[in-house]
């Protein structure tokens, strides 16, 4: 799928073929490893994120970002475990 420079947007990810058939996407953030950048990989997903020392809104934010990307809904029980993990600061969104 090819994707015109006018396409693009924060939210434009590409779809690549890998060998074994599947589709992958472009991780959104650059940050996620392009391995977890399938639906199946939700539980791997959060839990690599989890172990991550990122604040807890950014791990929020990536995980949103990787449920857009891989179309897949969170519950509310998947957020909240992902964002407890995180340390919280001063600086910390509402």
């Amino acid at each position: 799928m090819r994707v015109r420079p006018e396409q693009q947007n924060y939210h434009c990810c590409r779809i690549l073929g890998t060998a074994d058939g599947d589709e992958m996407t472009d991780s959104p953030t650059g940050i996620i490893p392009e391995y977890l950048m399938y639906r199946e990989k939700r539980k791997d997903v959060r839990a690599w994120l989890i172990s991550q020392p990122f604040p807890a809104h950014m791990k929020r934010d990536l995980l949103f970002a990787w449920a857009r990307t891989v179309v897949v809904r969170l519950s509310a029980k998947e957020l909240s475990e992902v964002e407890a993990s995180g340390h919280t600061g001063g600086n910390e969104r509402a």
